[in-house]
């Protein structure tokens, strides 16, 4: 640290030729000299309370921009100002010297650049798309920088002239600019940045994470920024010959298998660039970290870290000789992160639930890889202890044949008897024998001789025939293993199993994107019960009667194996439904006793029509034939 100062922040600074720095300061609106030797004094006191800016024109004079009033001093060598230029904006934010001598001002509230002249005339150079001009700066060319906040836009006017070029976007405020012959440096945020002479723009490290407030250079390759919050003072040497770059530290989000690393770099005759990496498994590096590796030789090379969740590189570039420098563009790793479990949790059914007929089943599934997922579901009758594979499409156990109606069928003068099958040889030979004996006209001797011969022709005359076609073979018959599916829900077809309690299992895999190492999860509900049995309706023919009035009435017991009788009720000829009168006030067991009372009925017969419907949906009906008066 170069110098302490007892104010609060320092916004600015500027170099002499006689290599005096001078520092614009807050909350007091001074302007500091500290001379080569470290002799820090008080040049001059504005009146103002910030001193945002400061440059040095061709007399030796020190100009200093100020904030609130947009106020522009110019102050001699030996301490003595006086008001130059009174902006109408409300802060002079940044200042320079062009070639031609006169004063560059950058402003805010609307982010104007002036040009003001030797004799104090001022017009508007440029009018930037922000809000602010924080920083300026002039090369040994006529070339000038700009940059804005807060949007951190670095600009580049040229010597010969011309609207602004866009050089880079910081993101953060660009707030210090220094250009000189040992090139252009800006400041942004905790950053710096170096623009190379064709236009590149390069980050350098910087491992203190102060705000960067102001930056200058002194023309013998030596760096100065100024920071907000602690207002210290940091140099850096740009002439060096040697020196070290370490990257920020890189997160792989898990632990991760490292690949190669590449880079991309301009090592010119006389220089070379070093890299290294180490590995980890906390953010800041310790003794727990990996040593660096050794150097790599060439990009491409395979890491040779081992695996972890963070990694950092290491560059070392050298020099033998000044102003000859290696440079680095890029650097570029990659890896692959350890394989992580999905998640997967059901949505349908829930525990306890009733269901009956065809249902379909829906779960949730992601994968913190972004994996591609297969499900697979299962069935258990027995509590979990086994478990049997649903598969895919609205049935479970048997495939869908299709009905005759959508059977193709040939046209009428393509349509050919059905083949008969051709009979083996020892039922042609006992048929024979069996015409022969009804026949009777052949003698003994004669039937031993065509017994003889009668195997031989009739299995030469099959042996011409149209052979049957071989049996399939058991493996045929077996269905094909039900493969995985990619969606999230399925058709459950409940009827094609016994009533009782079941419970479901989904597995999530995510091998199809990890052949090797795939990783799989599982959730199970229910129990679910399965109910499609009808409940059962019992009339009770002791108890028919009609009454006086024309009305017939009775009595009748409705029982389900598994689930509650929740409804009853009846209708007369086909006719409106009317709900029937549970005996004990309400339906809510698996056996009911309900009595139905029909309104008076017209002369002749008639039939009632009574329904049960149990808590899993399931109805059944039965008719009751009744005499009207």
């Amino acid at each position: 640290m170069v110098y302490d100062s007892s104010e609060l922040e320092i916004h600015a600074l500027a170099m002499d030729k006689q290599g005096n720095l001078y520092a614009g300061t807050s909350p007091n609106g001074l302007v500091l000299k500290i001379t080569p030797d470290g002799q820090a004094s008080e040049l001059f006191k504005t009146g103002e309370r910030y001193v945002l800016s400061l440059a040095v024109g061709e007399d030796g004079s020190i100009f200093a921009g100020t904030g609130s009033n947009g106020k522009l001093f110019r102050i001699t060598p030996d301490g003595k100002g006086e008001l130059f230029f009174q902006s109408p904006e409300s802060h002079i934010m940044c200042l320079a010297v062009d070639k031609d001598g006169n004063i560059l001002a950058g402003t805010a509230d609307k982010g104007l650049l002036f040009r003001i002249s030797k004799t104090g005339r001022a017009k508007v150079l440029y009018d930037a798309d922000d809000g602010c001009i924080g920083a300026l700066a002039v090369s040994s060319s006529g070339d000038i920088y700009i940059g804005t906040a807060p949007k951190g836009l670095l600009l580049k006017i040229p010597a010969s002239g011309g609207d602004p070029k866009t050089l880079h976007q910081a993101n953060a405020s660009i707030l210090g600019l220094t250009a000189d012959g040992a090139g252009v440096y800006a400041a942004a945020g905790t950053k710096v940045y170096r623009v190379t002479a064709d236009d590149t723009v390069i980050e350098l490290d910087n491992k203190d994470q102060n705000q960067l407030l102001c930056l200058t250079q002194d023309g013998q390759g030596h760096l100065y920024a100024g920071s907000g919050n602690s207002a210290a003072l940091y140099e850096a040497n740009t002439a060096a010959l040697k020196g070290t770059y370490e990257s920020a530290v890189h997160d792989a989000g898990g632990v991760a298998q490292w690949g190669r690393i590449r880079w991309q770099a301009s090592v010119p005759s006389g220089t070379k660039i070093e890299v290294q990496t180490r590995s980890g498994n906390v953010a800041d590096p310790d003794s727990s970290w990996s040593p660096w590796s050794p150097v790599y030789k060439a990009s491409n090379e395979r890491i040779q870290s081992p695996p972890a969740r963070f990694i950092q590189y290491r560059v070392s570039m050298e020099s033998s000789s000044a102003g000859v420098t290696p440079e680095l563009k890029s650097v570029s790793i990659t890896y692959l992160p350890e394989n992580r479990p999905p998640t997967v949790s059901f949505t349908a059914p829930m525990p306890g639930d009733i269901w009956s007929g065809v249902k379909t089943i829906s779960w949730s599934a992601s994968d913190p890889d972004k994996d591609t997922l297969t499900y697979e579901l299962y069935y258990s009758r027995d509590g979990g202890a086994t478990w049997e594979r649903l598969r895919d499409g609205e049935t479970t156990t048997e495939e869908r044949q299709p009905a005759p109606s959508e059977r193709p069928t040939a046209p009428e003068d393509q349509k050919q008897a059905p083949k008969q099958p051709i009979p083996t040889a020892e039922e042609i030979i006992a048929q024979v024998n069996k015409e022969l004996d009804k026949d009777g006209s052949l003698t003994p001797e004669d039937r031993r001789l065509l017994n003889a011969v009668l195997p031989s022709v009739v299995n030469e005359a099959l042996s011409q025939a149209e052979p049957r076609p071989p049996a399939p073979p058991a493996a045929a018959a077996r269905r094909e293993p039900p493969k995985p599916i990619t969606v999230t829900s399925f058709r459950w077809d409940t009827t094609k199993l016994p009533d009782g309690e079941y419970l479901l299992k989904v597995v999530a895999s995510d091998k199809r994107s990890n052949p090797n190492g795939f990783k799989t999860a599982e959730k199970i509900t229910g129990p679910v019960i399965i109910a499609n049995e009808k409940p059962k309706i019992q009339i009770l023919k002791s108890s028919l009667k009609q009454k006086d009035g024309g009305e017939f009435s009775f009595e009748a017991l409705a029982t389900s194996k598994r689930m509650s009788i929740t409804a009853v009720s009846f209708r007369v000829d086909s006719g409106d439904w009317y709900a029937a009168e549970p005996a004990d006030g309400v339906f809510d067991s698996p056996e009911e006793r309900f009595i139905v009372t029909t309104d008076p009925l017209p002369p002749g017969n008639h039939t009632v029509e009574v329904k049960v419907t149990d808590s899993a949906g399931n109805s059944a009906t039965q008719k009751v034939p009744v005499p009207g008066k």
